[in-house]
């Protein structure tokens, strides 16, 4: 006689991968079981291990498809060759406008790692995490060393990174601001304080 093998029914993966970043925006690595994974994605685990290996996994793809996505929203303008002085003022005002969408204060899936056991114990995501950062500061040195060349600003080189972090740091504290449910206005009164600290350099 003939055994028949069931298959594993096929599945959209592009869904689950947004179904399964959700998950871990909402509730982060270690609030997040196996269960939860299956029950948001409609992929059973078995799946799921096939793919991606074990729920590290299924994690690490989510902290790739959360930093490519807000990379394409947040960073494009400022990592542009053209960006300058607009784009600098520009960056932390988006970056609240598109973090405080009506229901959404799961915050940046990076930054919320940061705080978790994962973040001290796996050396690959907290290369993510900080690498992820260092390319914020990155963008905004971008921008800020374009404007000078421009003569938009007048900034030394140690002007420039120095400015880069504090809005690096600003950018970070507006996520976590973000999470905890801080209303708009404080939000862009950060924003605002950051953005006035180039008022003496133009």
């Amino acid at each position: 006689y003939t055994v028949s093998m069931a298959r594993p029914r096929e599945y959209d993966e592009e869904l689950a991968r947004s179904a399964a970043l959700t998950a871990f925006r909402q509730t982060g690595f270690e609030g997040t079981s196996l269960t939860d994974l299956e029950q948001a994605t409609g992929v059973g685990r078995r799946q799921l291990y096939n793919q991606y290996g074990d729920k590290r996994g299924v994690f690490l793809q989510a902290l790739k498809d959360f930093q490519s996505l807000v990379a394409g929203l947040m960073l494009k303008e400022l990592e542009s060759p053209d960006a300058g002085l607009a784009q600098v003022k520009d960056a932390l005002p988006l970056l609240i406008r598109k973090g405080t969408r009506i229901g959404d204060s799961m915050g940046c899936l990076l930054c919320n790692t940061a705080s978790e056991p994962i973040a001290m114990a796996d050396d690959e995501i907290r290369s993510m995490i900080v690498g992820y950062w260092e390319r914020i500061e990155n963008a905004y040195r971008n921008a800020l060393s374009n404007a000078t060349q421009s003569g938009e600003l007048r900034m030394t080189p140690r002007q420039i990174d120095r400015s880069a972090r504090g809005f690096r740091a600003a950018h970070l504290a507006i996520c976590l601001m973000m999470r905890a449910g801080e209303p708009r206005p404080r939000l862009m009164d950060v924003a605002r304080h950051s953005i006035a600290s180039l008022d003496t350099m133009s």
